[in-house]
C-alpha cells in the first residue's frame, strides 16, 4: 500500500491540542519533545494538517493527536487548474491511538476519508457514523464535523480535494442519507488513489489533466456505491418495503422469522432471499444491526448500566450481546463508552 511514494513522517507520543502547540510555538526555536527536537515549522505542519482552513487566522479548530502522520506533499497547484480541473489539497495517512479527534467547520474543502484498520466514528448533519475496515466517507468540509478514534490504533487516509463541479457531484453522492461507502482496500478506490499520487510523484505531461480525469472518475465510482445502496431500499416491492420499515421502529421487540413471515404473508426461504436482495443482510441480522447501532448511540447518551442499555436495545443475552458489540466495533460496549469520553461537542 503506497509503496515508494515519499511521505514526510512526524510522530510523536505526546498528545498534541492546538493550546499544546500554540504554548510551545510561543517558547524557544527548539523544544525537545519525545526525546526529539521538534521546531516550529514541524509544529506548524502538524497544526495545518487538522486546521487548515479556518477562517480566521487565530481562531485554531479543537483536536487531539497522537500517534504517526505520513504526509505526501502536493506540487503548487496552477491557477488554470484551480478554475478548471479536479485537483488534491492534501493527502495525508495517519496512525493515530485512541485518544485522536478532529472537530470543526469553515474547512475549505470536501473530504474523502477511508479506513485501512482500527475503528472510528463520525459525526454529520445530525447523524452519527461508525467506521470500521473498509468504511469510507464524503463530506462537505465548510459543515461542522468530527471524527475521533475508538479503541486502540486507527490508520486511516484523509484525503482533501477541489474542483469547479465538486458541489454537483456531492449531491449526486448524497442522494443516499448516508454519506458512507464500503469497498475492500484492495478496490477501485485504492487504486485510483494511489494512481494520482503517483502521477504527483512523477510529474508526467499534462500531469493535471490526467489527475482530473483520474479524480472524476473516482468520484463517479463512489455516486455508483451510493446509488447501488440507494437502490437496494428503492426498488423492493411494496409489501417488502412495508416490511423494513417496520422492523426499523419495532426492532427492540422480540421479532423471529415465524413472525415475519407471517407478517409479510410469505415464506421463511422466500422472505430470507427478498429481504437480503434489498437490505444486503438477512432479515435477523439487519434486526441485529439495528440494535447495535442503538446500544452504540444509547451508551453515548445514557448512563445506565451495560445490562439495562442491552435490553432496552433488544438484547436478552448480556454475554451476547457484548461478543456482537466487540465484533462489529472492534471494542466492548464499556470500552466503547469510555472511548467517547474524549470527544468534545461539535461546534
Amino acid at each position: 500500500m503506497f509503496e515508494n511514494l515519499p511521505f514526510q513522517t512526524l510522530q510523536t507520543e505526546t498528545r498534541y491540542t492546538p493550546d499544546v502547540i500554540q504554548t510551545l510555538l510561543n517558547s524557544n526555536d527548539d523544544i525537545e519533545i519525545d526525546g526529539h527536537i521538534r521546531r516550529k515549522w514541524e509544529l506548524n505542519h502538524l497544526r495545518d494538517q487538522i486546521s487548515k482552513g479556518s477562517p480566521a487566522s487565530d481562531k485554531l479548530e479543537d483536536f487531539c493527536v497522537s500517534g504517526i502522520i505520513r504526509d505526501f506533499h502536493i506540487p503548487p497547484i496552477s491557477e488554470d487548474t484551480r478554475n478548471h480541473l479536479f485537483y488534491l489539497k492534501g493527502f495525508s495517512l495517519f496512525e493515530m491511538d485512541s485518544h485522536y479527534f478532529t472537530c470543526r467547520q469553515s474547512f475549505s474543502q470536501y473530504i474523502l476519508f477511508y479506513t485501512y484498520s482500527g475503528h472510528g466514528m463520525l459525526e454529520y448533519e445530525g447523524r452519527t457514523y461508525h467506521l470500521n475496515p473498509g468504511d469510507g466517507f464524503f463530506i462537505d468540509g465548510r459543515k461542522p464535523h468530527r471524527y475521533g478514534s475508538l479503541q486502540g490504533s486507527w490508520l486511516f487516509a484523509d484525503v482533501s480535494l477541489s474542483g469547479p463541479d465538486l458541489e454537483y457531484l456531492y449531491k449526486q453522492y448524497t442522494k443516499n442519507p448516508s454519506v458512507l461507502f464500503h469497498e475492500p482496500a484492495d478496490g477501485l478506490f485504492q487504486t485510483i488513489l494511489e494512481l494520482v499520487l503517483r502521477l504527483y510523484h512523477t510529474a508526467e505531461t499534462f500531469c493535471d489533466q490526467k489527475i482530473s480525469a483520474l479524480l472524476y472518475s473516482l468520484l463517479t465510482h463512489l455516486i455508483g456505491l451510493s446509488a447501488s445502496s440507494q437502490e437496494r431500499g428503492i426498488a423492493a416491492t411494496d409489501n417488502m418495503q412495508y416490511l423494513i420499515r417496520y422492523i426499523e421502529h419495532n426492532f427492540t421487540k422480540d421479532l423471529t422469522m415465524d413472525y415475519l413471515a407471517r407478517f409479510s404473508g410469505i415464506s421463511k426461504a422466500h422472505l430470507s432471499r427478498e429481504f437480503k436482495k434489498y437490505t444486503g443482510f438477512s432479515p435477523m441480522d439487519y434486526i441485529i444491526q439495528m440494535r447495535l447501532e442503538h446500544a452504540a448511540q444509547l451508551l453515548g447518551t445514557e448512563k445506565k448500566a451495560i445490562s439495562v442499555i442491552a435490553a432496552e436495545a433488544g438484547f436478552h443475552n448480556i454475554n451476547n450481546f457484548i461478543n456482537l458489540f466487540k465484533k462489529k466495533f472492534g471494542t466492548t460496549p464499556s470500552q466503547y463508552r469510555k472511548s467517547l469520553q474524549h470527544l468534545p461537542p461539535l461546534p
